[in-house]
């Protein structure tokens, strides 16, 4: 397993990323970076990450064919979770806190957490705040939760996870599911640990004996799933592109989102941040960006789970969008219905 140590602050000539926080704030975000930069070079990291996968089980990939195309079906990134836990650990810190969307990330990382016996708080998003049994089970493992900021406020949970860390810097470490939040260097620190499960996808896909896919078509909605898989191969020639679910009431623009440049859909309600990266090889013309309406997307998951493919709305768009697409030995990376967070 290799771990990227370079941490890119800003994509592009200052237009994506960045670290706009008070002095000392940005202190630690370089400290924390130095520290990464340090670990993941040291040995022992590599391997006390190796053993806690090898007890917690690596999550299996899946790759299908339907109607022509290779379906390649992602889980909850234990990798990420795993990497970004054991640095915690290794920094001295003493508490790690995350906003969660889906049942299943909750459990991952506290699962995690508790394994490595690392303290864990939660940010739970409005839907999870209403699932009891996922509260009695968080409880009765000793995780600290939080579910009221999300039902009373905004629902974003990412995004009080990251002012938690604000709040004590040099003792908490902000674990990122996704590559879209925070200043330098913590989409960064994200996107390089998500790439591990990139890479094992490629492994399982080479296993089979196939070749390269000349496509990959990823749904998208922070873009951090996509992103993690198109960054082992942004140097081939293959085609990248993502696919989104299109909203007419949510309006874009560039902004200042926890401290780094990125462009942020928006409503009255809801703010759909996208991962800093791919804004920027979106606009360098890398990876392509399709939308797709809810209504062609609903139409194409209807006749998936006839011909039993599950999977989310989302990935439905890509796998409508593939079907349409002129190359072939296509990649789409799906991923199932997930209990929480409706985008």
């Amino acid at each position: 397993m290799i771990i990227d140590e370079t941490l890119t602050k800003w994509f592009g000539e200052f237009d994506f990323g960045g670290c706009f926080l008070p002095d000392p704030f940005t202190l630690n975000c370089e400290n924390l970076k130095d520290d990464y930069q340090k670990i993941i070079k040291d040995s022992a990291f590599v391997e006390k990450y190796s053993r806690v996968m090898e007890k917690l089980k690596e999550p299996d990939i899946f790759i299908h064919k339907y109607e022509g195309l290779h379906l390649v079906e992602v889980d909850t990134n234990l990798y990420s979770i795993i990497i970004q836990a054991v640095l915690a650990e290794e920094m001295g810190k003493k508490k790690i806190v995350s906003g969660v969307k889906y049942v299943d990330e909750a459990l991952s990382i506290a699962r995690v957490c508790n394994f490595i016996g690392i303290p864990l708080k939660l940010f739970l998003c409005r839907e999870l705040g209403g699932i009891s049994s996922l509260k009695e089970y968080l409880t009765g493992s000793g995780i600290e939760f939080n579910t009221e900021y999300c039902q009373d406020l905004f629902n974003l949970p990412g995004m009080y996870a990251f002012q938690d860390w604000v709040g004590l810097p040099g003792k908490i470490f902000l674990l990122n599911m996704r590559s879209n939040l925070g200043a330098y260097p913590f989409p960064s620190i994200s996107a390089a640990s998500n790439k591990v499960y990139g890479e094992k996808i490629f492994n399982s896909w080479s296993e089979g004996n196939r070749k390269l896919p000349r496509a990959i078509i990823a749904p998208c909605i922070s873009g951090s799933t996509a992103l993690s898989v198109f960054k082992p191969v942004l140097e081939s020639d293959i085609e990248l592109t993502t696919v989104e679910i299109e909203d007419p009431e949510m309006k874009e623009e560039r902004d200042s989102y926890c401290g780094a440049f990125t462009l942020v859909r928006r409503d009255r309600e809801r703010d759909r941040v996208i991962a800093p990266e791919l804004a920027y090889l979106w606009k360098m013309g890398r990876v392509k960006r399709n939308f797709i309406s809810r209504q062609e997307a609903a139409k194409e998951l209807k006749e998936d789970n006839k011909n039993g493919i599950f999977v989310s709305l989302e990935s439905a768009g890509a796998i409508k969008t593939a079907k349409y697409t002129s190359q072939n030995r296509i990649m789409v990376i799906t991923g199932r219905p997930r209990a929480g967070m409706i985008v």
